[in-house]
C-alpha cells in the first residue's frame, strides 16, 4: 500500500509537552489551533498541513486516535485513524 495518495500530518512525540510548547510558540510562533485535555496541541500551518505535539504513546481525539512507535533506527512515527 502506497502512502503517497494520502494527506499526511507531522505528529511529533515529545518528552515535555509544557517545555516542547513554549519551543513552538516562542521560537517558531505557532499559534496551538486546539489544546486537549491532556496537553497535547494541534498546530495549523499552511494549507492543509498540520503539526501535532503529543506526549502518549496512544492519543485519542474525537473519533479518531494516533499511536506511536519506534522505526529501525529508533525513529518515532506516529499512525492516525
Amino acid at each position: 500500500m502506497s502512502l503517497s495518495g494520502y494527506k499526511m500530518r507531522t505528529s511529533v512525540a515529545v518528552s515535555d509537552i509544557t517545555q516542547a510548547a513554549e519551543s513552538y510558540e516562542g521560537t517558531l510562533g505557532l499559534s496551538p489551533a486546539e489544546i486537549q485535555a491532556d496537553g497535547s496541541r494541534f498546530y495549523a500551518c499552511g494549507g492543509d498541513a498540520s503539526l501535532v505535539a503529543d506526549e502518549k504513546g496512544v492519543h485519542e481525539h474525537g473519533d479518531g486516535r494516533v499511536a506511536w512507535f519506534r522505526g529501525p533506527d529508533s525513529n518515532a512515527f506516529a499512525f492516525e485513524q
